[in-house]
């Protein structure tokens, strides 16, 4: 039988590592190309601070990316003085521009206050802030807007100016130390809190690990590094998770009649129980007697510092988008909410009831996910709160 020559298996030999490199770029290529034509894109984002160029070494290589928030003792903030553009964010799928003022508020750069200015400052999570929306698409600046456009009668000769000081993720806790260290350094006339039910704790936050800006065009990284943070995100949680929401979960099952499934969660009140069990750990927890007792605590200080302040205090609730589009109505939340800021005599609006008429005229939802609004949807919130602003300052 012929052999090959030593010569040419030699050779053979010395194409195998190129062959198999060739093979590993092919198969890269093709998946990149699959991803592109059948998959969603990820998030990415870029952002730079204004008017000052970053002495980070990395940065200025493309090898490290600016965030537009940073982690405090009392909370998660956004960077002051950045500006963006988060790319196909996770929650609207639209390219949103992202900017910041010198005290880290997504509203424009506020002069010192004078007397003709009427200034409302709007605390909440990021349904307030709205980082999925262009800034002029949120609630506060359509609230502006519109209180702009007809003025409360007291208000005639002022200059209206809303702030919002929505960061994502916080809870009651890291809402108030904002309004202590930078809030009320704006002298705020009225305090608009916008809660939702799950503000009994800040939301698990962790730095992400991101991919570097020179290989943000390659779909198939940032889809991997996507995956990965929420994987390590989710088994964080679960560690870390406050020990009264598994005492709470268990108290909730044994007073609750609970389907197995949830999928019946708009016509079944078990099923519905269901889901609220399911989401314990996020908003299902607001449907105990714990919750609500944690969060009394909160409105005393809140209420406590606006009165040293000399600033009126407003709650506005916003409800879970299941609770909207039910055709069940479970308002245990909405309850105990009246029943603590009567006690407290603080001036506050329940949406749910208006937000379950507008979806019945249509069946039309205005919810990205189970909690933030589209852009129908905040249009129709700050219509509802220029409305009740309006009233509650005669």
């Amino acid at each position: 039988m012929e052999k090959f020559p030593e010569k040419s298996k030699a050779g053979l030999r010395g194409k195998y590592p190129l062959l198999v490199l060739a093979g590993l770029a092919f198969a890269l290529i093709l998946l990149e190309v699959i991803s592109r034509l059948f998959l969603e894109n990820p998030q990415t984002f870029q952002a730079q601070k204004l008017n000052q160029n970053s002495d980070n070494f990395l940065q200025k290589i493309g090898l490290e990316e600016l965030d537009f928030y940073y982690e405090t003792k009392t909370g998660l903030r956004f960077i002051p003085n950045i500006k963006g553009t988060i790319k196909n964010h996770y929650i609207s799928k639209k390219d949103v521009q992202v900017s910041t003022n010198s005290l880290g508020f997504r509203s424009k750069e506020l002069p010192q206050k004078t007397q003709n200015d009427f200034r409302i400052l709007v605390l909440g999570d990021s349904i307030t802030a709205g980082d999925y929306l262009d800034e002029e698409k949120t609630y506060p600046a359509l609230l502006e807007s519109f209180l702009k456009t007809e003025k409360p009668e007291d208000l005639k000769q002022k200059n209206i100016e809303v702030i919002n000081a929505g960061i994502a993720s916080t809870g009651a806790g890291s809402q108030i130390a904002l309004l202590t260290e930078k809030g009320l350094t704006l002298k705020p006339d009225l305090i608009l809190v916008g809660m939702y039910l799950n503000d009994a704790q800040d939301s698990l936050n962790l730095k992400a690990i991101k991919v570097p800006p020179l290989l943000q065009k390659i779909k198939l990284i940032n889809m991997v590094f996507e995956k990965l943070n929420l994987i390590i995100k989710n088994e964080k949680f679960s560690k870390t998770a406050e020990p009264v929401f598994d005492k709470a979960g268990r108290a909730f099952i044994e007073n609750n009649q609970i389907s197995s499934s949830s999928e019946q969660w708009s016509k079944d009140p078990k099923a519905f129980n269901s889901l609220i069990f399911q989401n314990f750990k996020d908003w299902g927890f607001s449907f105990t007697d714990e919750f609500w007792e944690k969060e009394e605590n909160q409105f005393k200080i809140l209420k406590t510092i606006s009165e040293n302040n000399k600033a009126k205090l407003m709650f506005v609730l916003f409800p879970v988008r299941y609770q909207v589009e039910s055709e069940i109505l479970n308002n245990f939340p909405q309850q105990k909410f009246e029943e603590k800021m009567s006690q407290l005599n603080i001036t506050h609006l329940d949406l749910l009831s208006s937000l379950r008429e507008k979806f019945a005229s249509n069946k039309e939802s205005f919810y990205y996910d189970q909690a933030h609004p589209t852009e129908e949807g905040m249009k129709f919130i700050a219509s509802e709160l220029s409305a009740f602003v309006k009233t509650s300052l005669k």
